[in-house]
């Protein structure tokens, strides 16, 4: 989930459906071992349906907004593919009401509570 506003400066809200939220930490292990991206990174969106992952970070051009970094899972591998144009004023955060759990240090947020086999597989579909 993240907020939004549009050119008159309403805020609305952006939903991801059937998304995965973890911690910055994410991006370290799966990503690049860069230390500043995973400084700057709010929290990681995983849309397990359509193999997209977006990094929402600090921005650097406009401080005190977020940007928000797509990648898409290539052989693989999680490779960028684009950065989202708009600039966010507030960083994402998991959704309300969402089951949380930690697995080697990653928080992870779901809408549905993962048990062991979840889980698994869960981490699975992120490294392959």
């Amino acid at each position: 989930m993240e907020n939004r506003f549009d050119s008159n400066g309403v805020s609305f809200t952006r939903i991801h459906n059937n998304a995965t939220t973890v911690s910055p930490n994410f991006v370290k292990e799966f990503i690049t071992e860069n230390p500043d991206l995973e400084r700057k990174t709010a929290l990681v969106v995983i849309e397990e349906q359509a193999n997209i992952l977006s990094v929402y970070r600090q921005s650097v051009k406009v401080p005190g907004t977020y940007s928000r970094d797509i990648y898409m899972r290539k052989g693989g591998r999680w490779e960028y593919e684009k950065k989202d144009r708009k600039k966010y004023h507030q960083p994402p955060h998991p959704p309300v009401g969402s089951f949380h759990c930690e697995h080697n240090g990653l928080q992870i947020w779901t809408l549905a509570e993962l048990n062991e086999k979840k889980l698994r597989e869960l981490m699975q579909l992120i490294r392959s």
